[in-house]
């Protein structure tokens, strides 16, 4: 469509009127955008203004980057790819700081070079025993034949879930001393240094190497040096490290588990890798680590034993309970390693958060362990992989300093003043990842790790599931951990597993659907049954579907994957079934419910007449004597009753309660919160047993379809091993689950006892155990009789409602209805047959079927007639939807106002 001319649009605008909603969100978007923005100059603005706070922190992160970059040229020289041939650092990134011309004098500060560490990975220092313990474990993960090559996952993205345990060493097997000292240099403070200059605690470190690498300058007024003493045994922590020494091998699975979570970065990638793209919009994760074509023959040494990729991630070991449910405690490790993709080889450490990295450190680790039959060159493939991780990190960290607009200065502590729970160990790993086997060709390989990122639809052969084992050995703290065959489970592929339980559950609640929208339609065909469902029970569903709503769609929105699109379907369909239907249905059993009716009070006893006679009088007065009497014992039993009903209540109330609070403490919020929201059905079955009935209150499939759908959840993730989520089964879930079927079970038999003429219901009471259950009972089937009199709950009159001989008085009334007709045999087979005589329904005034007709006797549906129908203790027939409807209101007869029992049997 064309657009009008330019002068009408003009008019158009002009004609229109502010909206100051409008406004006003512009403003809210406005001040939004400047909130989120940075609150002032950067850093380097307020250096150049003049700043001096910010001046001296802008120096200190400048003089840590120059020193980590003369650290990153030092490994490179060594690597024999650095280009720079002086003893100072020609910085790149600060060239006007750091020039390389001379080394700055003692006196003056504004002048800054760095000189170059000469780089050189050490062979020592590994505990005696680890040496044979990781030549054992790679020999277990290396092809046996030479000439047999194997592949290995190239990709270490992903969780790793096995177990661990302590190796029982004693220091003297370690070749350690419990206790050691180690000796450093620190400033004096201001106050004990002569001529200090400034306010400076501590020297920076690039003072102390600097005065270290001097013979006198450990004399100097203004430092000192200072001894510190370490126990091996204390800087364990109070982490049980050595719980699994005595447990048993068999439970240390459940017991000891230990989860990797790691990273493989493809910027950090060396070898024979294909090259990523320089748009970062075009970079494909599924090319990932995906080596190139060429013969090996060709590549350089220390590609040989490559190609190689940085590994970053967290390792979490817990010790749990000997039952292995209840975690007691965790330690979470910080992972850098290299992974060798030729070899599966990892080679790391692992460390606490508040320790700095030892990722330069993990090159010493081929030559310290002699794992490899080549330690060199795996020392140098690491080396490579590392320098350009640290150049990476090098960059960022440049980046961020011209970007940030302050900086956090660390807190510094002397090395007494840790807290001693604090477990401080730093572990040295080696790990080796299980072989594929060797009937999988790469070019399956290659299909299916691309399949993982752009699935085709078509049957591709999935590799055996790698395990991975690790070492891990702590010099400082004289430990040694081994953590064997931990299962490992690519990112890719618990991704494609939340797609499949996004599948199943999309049914699953697809059913919950369906389910309550047959009992909403059955309800609005029997509106007066309403008001036998209890509004508790339902909310407690529409709780589950909304939490399971929340959940899965902020999995959805936070997470892009192939997982999405059925998790959010999941989460629409939890939507419809607990904010649309559920509430509803709460609604319609509100609106339905009658008033509580109010207690009856009770007549006051009259006192006797007076009698004209003298015996007559006595006789009068020894009646009402004994009738206050009676009323007084009647009295006193009332309130024995009560007391013991409220006695009961009160110990039942109590016993849940401390129940409850001992769930919440001993096992957390979780399980708590699961056995309350999965006693949805519990209101429901002590309405039923208040009421004595549970006749047309929730169908038999509504019940017994939502909890089983709704017990899918839990189930999957507590007792399904390769859950997506990787969640640790336990079997105290199957509790769970028997709990909420216990209640549907016992939902579906109250509706059966309350319906003793149906098969299932003669069937049920042929058994055992259910033929001494009353018939008159109802919905309290399972409760014996001195519970239901202690709890004092309403007695319930037993009238069958649907009696297959019909009433004598009501056979006549028929007799005489077909005599006034013009009665014969000719007229009386006649209306037989098109099942005549029908008496009127008083409530809708409708003609009611009491005889079976010829093709309904044909058909088998003489139950269904009878059903039908209800015939009153009074002896009137009505309607047995019109009755449920009428008694949700008054529990009389509609044509003589006679008490009726309640629809019960």
């Amino acid at each position: 469509m064309d657009l009008p001319p330019p002068n009408q649009q003009v008019a158009r605008v002009q004609q229109q009127r502010p909206d100051l909603r409008f406004i006003f969100f512009l403003m809210m978007m406005f001040w939004m955008m400047q909130s989120n923005g940075t609150q002032g100059p950067s850093l380097a603005d307020q250096v150049s203004t003049g700043d001096v706070s910010a001046a001296e922190a802008y120096a200190n992160a400048r003089a840590g980057l120059l020193r980590r970059e003369a650290r990153r040229e030092g490994i490179a020289r060594w690597l024999g790819v650095g280009n720079q041939t002086g003893e100072w650092l020609n910085s790149t990134y600060f060239p006007d700081v750091a020039n390389g011309t001379a080394p700055p004098s003692s006196n003056d500060t504004a002048y800054e070079a760095y000189r170059i560490e000469n780089y050189a990975p050490h062979s020592d220092g590994e505990l005696a025993p680890v040496p044979p313990l990781v030549r054992d474990i790679f020999a277990d993960a290396t092809p046996k034949d030479e000439g047999d090559y194997r592949l290995y996952q190239q990709n270490l993205t992903g969780f790793a879930k096995g177990s661990w345990h302590a190796r029982r060493f004693t220091f003297e097997e370690l070749g350690l001393n419990e206790t050691w000292q180690e000796t450093r240099v620190v400033a004096k403070k201001p106050e004990e240094a002569e001529g200090a200059a400034g306010n400076e605690t501590v020297a920076s470190e690039v003072a102390t190497r600097r005065l270290l690498r001097r013979q006198n300058d450990t004399a100097s007024a203004n430092f000192t040096t200072v001894v510190d003493t370490f126990n091996r045994t204390s800087l364990r922590g109070s982490f049980p490290w050595l719980s699994s020494l005595a447990a048993n091998p068999f439970t240390l699975r459940k017991t000891h588990p230990a989860m990797f979570n790691l990273r493989s970065l493809q910027t950090s990638a060396t070898g024979p890798i294909m090259p990523l793209p320089s748009d970062p919009r075009l970079v494909d994760e599924g090319e990932l680590l995906r080596m190139r074509q060429d013969d090996p023959a060709t590549w350089e040494d220390w590609e040989k034993e490559g190609p190689a990729v940085y590994v970053g991630g967290q390792l979490t070991l817990s010790v749990r309970d000997e039952k292995g449910v209840d975690e007691e405690e965790s330690l979470e490790l910080d992972i850098e390693a290299v992974h060798l993709l030729s070899s599966g080889r990892v080679y790391g450490y692992a460390t606490p958060s508040f320790v700095r990295t030892h990722m330069v450190d993990a090159i010493s680790l081929p030559l310290m362990s002699s794992s490899s039959p080549s330690p060199n060159r795996t020392a140098s493939a690491i080396g490579h992989t590392v320098l350009k991780e640290y150049t990476r990190r090098l960059d960022k960290g440049v980046k961020d300093l011209a970007e940030a607009d302050r900086i956090e200065t660390p807190s510094s502590s002397e090395p007494g003043e840790a807290d001693p729970s604090i477990s401080q160990c730093i572990f040295s790993l080696c790990g080796a990842l299980s072989p594929l086997p060797a009937s999988y060709t790469p070019t399956q390989y290659a299909e299916w790790y691309s399949a993982l990122f752009h699935p085709t639809g078509s049957s591709i052969a999935q590799p055996a599931q790698s395990t991975f084992s690790a070492l891990l050995s702590s010099p400082n703290c004289g430990l040694v951990l081994s953590v064997p065959s931990a299962v490992l489970s690519q990112t890719s592929e618990l991704w494609d597993s939340a797609t499949r339980f996004a599948g199943w559950l999309l049914l699953a609640h697809a059913a919950v659907l369906v389910l309550t929208v047959r009992q909403l339609e059955r309800v609005s065909r029997r509106p007066g049954t309403v008001a036998n469902v209890a509004p508790q029970s339902i909310a407690g569903n529409c709780i589950v579907d909304a939490y399971v709503f929340v959940t899965l769609l902020t999995i959805g929105i936070v997470t892009e994957s192939r997982a999405t699109l059925p998790l959010l379907g999941a989460a629409f369909l939890a939507l419809l079934s607990s904010l649309l239907f559920g509430t509803r249905y709460i609604a319609l059993i509100r609106e339905g419910t009658p008033d509580r009716p109010a207690a009856a009070r009770a007549e006051p006893v009259q006192a006797a007449a007076p009698a004209e006679e003298g015996g007559e009088a006595s006789t009068a007065t020894e009646a009402a004597r004994e009738e206050r009497e009676g009323v007084v014992v009647r009295w006193a039993r009332r309130q024995v009753a009560q007391w013991r009903r409220r006695d009961t209540i009160l110990a039942i109330s109590l016993g849940l309660v401390a129940y409850f609070a001992i769930s919440l403490l001993m096992r957390g919020w979780t399980p708590f919160m699961l056995w309350i929201v999965y006693s949805n059905w519990i209101p429901q079955i002590a309405l039923n047993v208040y009421r004595g009935t549970a006749r047309q209150s929730l169908a038999n499939e509504f019940v017994v379809g939502t909890t089983i759908a709704r017990l899918f959840p839990p189930l999957y993730f507590w007792a399904y091993e390769g859950n997506c989520l990787l969640v640790e089964p336990t079997p105290k879930v199957w509790y769970l689950a028997a709990y909420s079927v216990a209640q549907a079970a016992v939902l579906v038999l109250q509706s059966l006892f309350s319906t003793p003429t149906s098969p299932a219901t003669r069937m049920l009471l042929r058994l055992p155990f259910f033929s001494s259950a009353t018939t008159g009972g109802g919905a309290r089937f399972f409760l014996p009789e001195p519970l239901i009199t202690t709890l004092e709950l309403p007695s319930v009159s037993s009238w069958n409602y649907h009696p297959r001989e019909l009433p004598p008085a009501l056979l006549a009334d028929l007799a005489s209805q077909e005599l006034e007709t013009g009665g014969g045999d000719k007229a009386s087979h006649d209306s037989h047959a098109k099942g005549a005589p029908e008496p009127d329904c008083p409530i809708c005034l409708s003609p009611i079927q009491v005889l079976p007709t010829k093709d309904d006797i044909a058909q088998g549906k003489e139950d269904e007639v009878r059903m039908a129908f209800a015939i009153t203790p009074c002896g009137h027939v009505v309607h047995t939807e019109c009755l449920e409807q009428w008694m949700m209101v008054r529990a009389i007869c509609p044509v003589c106002r006679a008490s009726l029992p309640a629809l019960a049997t």
